[in-house]
Formats: structure tokens, sequence, C-alpha cells
């Protein structure tokens, strides 16, 4: 099917958006399109919601208007240092997520399910326990708090087993990152 530029999605995040593009390009050899439309991936390797938050700024309104739904999956990153707390963590992305709606007119923000690690190589003073509790505290708030515009996005089963992370005990593996994909199509597809 043919994707249109009117009323695209975008979703923006830190590495796990980075790869799923690239994954997309490899096997399909295509944009994402969902519900015939273009789904825009924009990911940073090491991205925090503070960064992304300045990414969506310079993207502007008028960029961002286009969008039907923005999906955002990050936030992983910000809990591996012990300065940020999952509260902190959580409140920037529904700030980030108001500004989106608000100011921006995006009519439908999804906050994805940060997804625990089984590696420390980029903790900055935590532990693996540590870091795991505060990823499901950070879900657990999101579950609560997010309302009418803003939806919380709870992956899949296949997403967060452990033996779909790729040996760096970070990222998915190829049946991991197939996993996401389904899952950023079926929470895109709720939009429509």
């Amino acid at each position: 099917m043919m994707a249109t530029e009117e009323g695209r999605y975008l979703v923006v995040g830190d590495s796990f958006i980075r790869r799923l593009d690239s994954y997309q390009w490899r096997l399909y050899h295509r944009r994402l399109c969902v519900n015939g439309r273009r789904v825009d991936l924009e990911g940073y390797s090491g991205a925090t919601v503070g960064e992304v938050d300045r990414i969506v700024r310079r993207m502007g309104p008028l960029s961002l208007r286009r969008y039907s739904a923005v999906v955002l999956s990050v936030g992983s990153n910000d809990l591996c240092d012990p300065r940020r707390t999952p509260e902190s963590v959580v409140s920037d992305l529904l700030d980030l997520s108001q500004l989106l709606v608000s100011t921006f007119g995006v009519p439908k923000v999804i906050i994805c399910q940060v997804i625990r690690r089984q590696s420390t190589s980029h903790f900055r003073g935590i532990g693996l326990d540590q870091y795991n509790a505060a990823v499901n505290r950070v879900n657990d708030l999101l579950k609560a708090r997010c309302t009418g515009e803003v939806a919380f996005w709870r992956h899949h089963h296949g997403v967060l087993a452990r033996y779909n992370l790729h040996q760096d005990g970070i990222h998915l593996n190829n049946s991991g990152q197939k996993a996401f994909r389904a899952n950023i199509i079926r929470a895109l597809s709720r939009c429509h």
C-alpha cells in the first residue's frame, strides 16, 4: 500500500528506534507504513528524554502538525544516571507529551514502556537490580498517569523476553526487532 504524506506518524527516541529504522530498511527495503500512512523513524543512540525534547522543539510546530500521532520510545538512558529518579523521568516524558499535544497540536502521543536490561555497561554508579527496579517504577507511573491524548503502550512479552535481547544485554536481537516492529505497528494501528 502506498504511504500518504498527510497524517503520517512519527516514532522518536533512542537507539531502539535507530535500530528499528535499520532493521526496517534491511528487511523490507522501504519505509515503515501503517494504515497507509508513512512512519518517520527518528532514533538517536544514547538519547535521553531531554535530548528528544530538544530534537522535537527544533522540528517545530509546522513540522509536527503533519503527524496524527507521535510515539516516544526513550527513558532507559536517563535511568543509567543515579541522579535521575523514575519520578523525574516520568515528569519529563509527560511534559514533552503535553508540549506535543498542547503547543504543537499533535492529536495523540504514545509513550512506550521502558525495557529492562541485562547489562551494566552503560551504568554510572548503579547496579542492574537498582536500574531494573527504576524501569519498573517508570512503567508503573506511566501506566497510572497517561490519560486522554497521551497513552502508555505496554510492549508484548515477545519484546520483553530475555532471549530477544542482543548479546550486549541492552538492545534487541533480530527476533526482538521483529517483535518490536510489530508492537510499534500495533500501537499506531490503534490511533486510526
